[in-house]
C-alpha cells in the first residue's frame, strides 16, 4: 500500500473512493493534517490512481464522481462473496 496524494479536507473522500473502487482500484483515505491521504492498495494501480486524482481535483464536481457510488458498491459486494 502506497500513498498516493492528498485530497481537500473539504471534499468527502468516500466520493473519490467509490469511483477508484468502480474502476477497479482498492484504495483507503486516511486523516492528514492537511487533508485525506489517499492511499493505494496494489502497486500497479498507483500510476491510474495518481491519474484519477489528478483529474479529480481539476474537477470534483463532475458527475461521474458521484454516479460511482451504485458501481462501487455492486464491486464490494461481489468481492465480498
Amino acid at each position: 500500500m502506497r500513498q498516493n496524494g492528498i485530497l481537500p479536507v473539504t471534499d468527502d473522500p468516500r466520493v473519490f473512493g467509490d469511483y477508484l473502487q468502480a474502476q477497479g482500484v482498492t484504495s483507503r483515505a486516511i486523516k492528514a493534517d492537511d487533508g485525506w491521504a489517499i492511499w493505494v492498495h496494489n502497486e500497479d494501480q498507483i500510476a491510474k490512481a495518481r491519474d484519477e486524482i489528478a483529474a479529480y481535483l481539476q474537477n470534483p464536481d463532475d458527475p461521474r464522481y458521484r454516479a460511482a457510488a451504485r458501481t462501487a458498491q455492486t464491486v464490494r459486494a461481489e468481492t465480498e462473496k
